[in-house]
């Protein structure tokens, strides 16, 4: 799995919520990672959350794969010029 964690740039007095969804990029969803997606909670004064995604080991020879998280829906705080973030699989098995 790997764990990707979301920081606020500066603590909130008040609650904040924002969802996450994990988009294809060259890695598939279901075949290369298990997809999340579902809405964070910071209390007031916490900065991070993680998001933890399963990656799924195919046992196939082929090149890396990436896949984004995208945030959205921000209440009690802004996203700003986030762009989705994207995580590379690094393919472990060995080619004949």
């Amino acid at each position: 799995s790997v764990t990707i964690t979301v920081t606020l740039t500066a603590p909130s007095s008040q609650p904040v919520t924002v969802d996450f969804a994990t988009r294809d990029g060259t890695a598939t969803e279901g075949h290369d990672y298990v997809g999340v997606s579902g809405s964070l909670t910071f209390q007031p004064n916490e900065i991070s959350k993680v998001v933890l995604v399963e990656i799924n080991d195919n046992l196939c020879c082929e090149t890396n794969k990436t896949f984004t998280i995208a945030l959205s829906n921000a209440t009690n705080a802004s996203i700003g010029s986030h762009l989705p973030s994207a995580v590379t699989i690094l393919d472990d098995d060995t080619c004949p």
